[in-house]
């Protein structure tokens, strides 16, 4: 019986440590995924004060305003502006023609976050999103206010349109290199639209919720996603101190 009872707190306190380890590379990985967003989100807030200022400007300086500010970053997929909630101005065109004229409120599926956006007049993250184009993406979604009658000195900003970044989602997990099964560990994100435990998957397998796995919140603009994690087989441990002691304590008696 003692040599049981001592296996079993041994058995524990390696399932604590391996919990513990996983608590730990959960946190590395939320800290590079929440950094690497915020990069990434900068030039959507670059987007937003350059039109702000511009909203007048034509093709020619949004394209290369887009051309320089998608350099700096290899996740941004799309640059695009909608003034009056329809697609004007998209950089690349090459492979996004179909974009151009696509009215939000006629697109059922993106109408609900571009609402959002309008209500709260914050940067939602969207996605993931079925792109019109083809593909998968998440999308950045910024409200685009400019002063009412060009008055500088009036608080009050009149609604121009909506700014949105597309970022490559495998780039962007792979960079915070986040991946559905990594070096002994599963990993999985839901909280499609920034809406935490209530959204839908954004990677991995659902039922890793709901296998007892570490859970931390990921903080994004105006919402929250949630990562899982655990060891690929789960938490049960081979520890060698609970086979010695096993193997000590029954020889003994």
């Amino acid at each position: 019986a003692l040599t049981s009872y001592i296996s079993t707190l041994l058995t524990e306190n390696a399932q604590k440590r391996l919990q513990n380890e996983t608590l730990s590379r959960l946190s590395e990985a939320r800290a590079r995924l929440e950094g690497t967003i915020g990069a990434t989100l900068y030039i959507s807030q670059g987007l937003v004060s350059f039109t702000a200022i511009n909203s007048d400007l034509t093709q020619r300086q949004f394209r290369r305003f887009a051309e320089e500010i998608s350099s700096l970053n290899n996740h941004v997929k799309l640059i695009a502006l909608a003034p009056d909630n329809v697609v004007r101005y998209v950089y690349p065109l090459l492979g996004n023609l179909r974009a151009l004229g696509l009215d939000y409120s006629k697109n059922e599926e993106q109408w609900t976050v571009v609402k959002r956006v309008m209500q709260e007049r914050r940067t939602v993250v969207a996605g993931p999103v079925n792109l019109v184009q083809g593909g998968r993406a998440l999308i950045a979604r910024s409200p685009v206010l400019i002063p009412v009658e060009d008055d500088e000195t009036s608080i009050e900003r009149r609604y121009w349109g909506i700014a949105s970044v597309v970022i490559d989602m495998d780039t962007l997990f792979e960079d915070a290199g986040i991946r559905p099964e990594m070096n002994g560990y599963q990993f999985a994100i839901r909280g499609a639209d920034g809406l935490g435990p209530a959204g839908g998957m954004v990677l991995g397998d659902p039922n890793l919720f709901d296998s007892g796995a570490v859970v931390l919140p990921v903080n994004l603009p105006n919402g929250t996603w949630q990562m899982a994690s655990r060891p690929v087989g789960g938490w049960t441990t081979s520890s060698p101190e609970v086979r010695i002691a096993r193997m000590v304590g029954f020889g003994v008696t």
